[in-house]
């Protein structure tokens, strides 16, 4: 896309730090518009849980920044708290990548061997998500740098 910049994570911190000790209302102005422009990510990563009927995975997606002195992060993540299952369901057992493995009823007073084990197929809708959301989220964020460095000029 012409006019565009590109940049990495550390330019991103760099440009941060510039900002914060140059106009701090930029600078504030700049880290709520980094997570806006990868608001398109965390919401083709709810569609996507909410489309494996995975609500409650769906309502724990964030857009998270932080911003060191030499790195930059935007990340969109699933709360934990709010959503314990979520995790397991996007990954494999150990060593199994398309199924989870777990116990049918299991008896403490047996051996794990003795119990029966199903397999679950994993529901990837965090990765679907994220192949989604990606390209729109990386043109918002060039946007966004282009019109920080621009307001700057």
């Amino acid at each position: 896309m012409a006019g565009l910049i590109e940049f990495t994570t550390a330019d991103l911190a760099i440009l941060q730090k510039f900002l914060k000790e140059r106009d701090r209302v930029v600078a504030n102005s700049m880290k709520r518009r980094v997570r806006a422009a990868a608001e398109p990510v965390a919401v083709a990563v709810r569609a996507s849980a909410e489309g494996m009927g995975l609500n409650r995975a769906a309502g724990a997606v964030k857009v998270r920044t932080a911003y060191g002195l030499k790195t930059a992060k935007v990340a969109v993540t699933v709360d934990r708290k709010q959503a314990p299952y979520a995790r397991p369901i996007d990954k494999g057992s150990k060593g199994a990548a398309g199924y989870n493995r777990h116990p049918v009823f299991a008896d403490p007073s047996k051996e794990r061997s003795e119990w029966t084990w199903v397999n679950q197929p994993v529901r990837a809708f965090f990765e679907d998500g994220i192949a989604v959301g990606v390209p729109a989220a990386e043109v918002e964020l060039a946007k966004v740098i282009t019109d920080i460095v621009g307001e700057l000029a």
